[in-house]
Protein backbone atom coordinates (compact mmCIF):
# COMPACT_ATOMS: atom_id res chain seq x y z
CA UNK A 1 0.00 0.00 0.00
CA UNK A 2 1.17 3.40 -1.04
CA UNK A 3 0.02 6.12 1.84
CA UNK A 4 1.86 9.19 0.41
CA UNK A 5 0.00 12.65 1.18
CA UNK A 6 -2.78 13.16 -0.88
CA UNK A 7 -2.38 16.10 -3.08
CA UNK A 8 -3.90 19.56 -2.99
CA UNK A 9 -7.65 20.14 -2.83
CA UNK A 10 -8.32 16.62 -2.19
CA UNK A 11 -11.13 14.94 0.30
CA UNK A 12 -9.24 13.19 2.39
CA UNK A 13 -12.69 11.59 3.81
CA UNK A 14 -13.10 9.89 -0.18
CA UNK A 15 -9.76 8.05 0.62
CA UNK A 16 -9.43 4.53 0.38
CA UNK A 17 -7.60 3.62 3.77
CA UNK A 18 -8.26 -0.43 3.33
CA UNK A 19 -9.86 -0.46 6.91
CA UNK A 20 -13.01 -2.38 6.94
CA UNK A 21 -16.50 -0.38 7.20
CA UNK A 22 -16.61 -1.49 10.86
CA UNK A 23 -13.21 -0.22 12.19
CA UNK A 24 -13.42 3.00 10.33
CA UNK A 25 -16.99 3.31 12.23
CA UNK A 26 -14.95 2.88 15.72
CA UNK A 27 -12.35 4.67 14.94
CA UNK A 28 -14.90 7.83 13.75
CA UNK A 29 -16.61 7.19 17.51
CA UNK A 30 -13.33 7.07 19.20
CA UNK A 31 -12.57 10.22 17.53
CA UNK A 32 -16.02 11.90 18.22
CA UNK A 33 -15.53 10.76 22.16
CA UNK A 34 -12.00 12.45 22.64
CA UNK A 35 -13.34 15.36 21.12
CA UNK A 36 -15.87 15.59 23.16
CA UNK A 37 -13.37 15.24 26.13
CA UNK A 38 -11.17 17.93 24.85
CA UNK A 39 -14.39 20.07 24.55
CA UNK A 40 -15.16 19.48 28.74
CA UNK A 41 -12.06 19.99 29.70
CA UNK A 42 -12.09 20.15 33.31
CA UNK A 43 -15.57 19.09 33.73
CA UNK A 44 -15.15 15.82 32.30
CA UNK A 45 -15.34 13.58 35.06
CA UNK A 46 -12.67 11.33 34.61
CA UNK A 47 -9.85 14.38 34.55
CA UNK A 48 -7.28 14.01 36.97
CA UNK A 49 -8.20 17.37 38.49
CA UNK A 50 -11.49 15.74 39.99
CA UNK A 51 -10.22 12.81 41.24
CA UNK A 52 -10.34 12.18 44.76
CA UNK A 53 -7.60 13.66 47.27
CA UNK A 54 -4.86 10.32 48.29
CA UNK A 55 -6.09 9.39 51.88
CA UNK A 56 -7.91 6.58 53.87
CA UNK A 57 -11.79 6.38 53.51
CA UNK A 58 -13.94 4.86 55.22
CA UNK A 59 -15.14 1.94 52.74
CA UNK A 60 -19.08 2.07 54.37
CA UNK A 61 -19.93 5.45 54.00
CA UNK A 62 -16.93 6.80 51.11
CA UNK A 63 -16.36 9.46 54.06
CA UNK A 64 -12.37 10.95 54.47
CA UNK A 65 -10.61 9.33 57.69
CA UNK A 66 -8.67 11.91 59.31
CA UNK A 67 -4.96 11.50 58.62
Amino acid sequence: MNFSTPSKMVDIKALHTGLPANEIKLAILESRRLQQIRELGDAYLLHPKNAPKRASYNPLTGALLAA
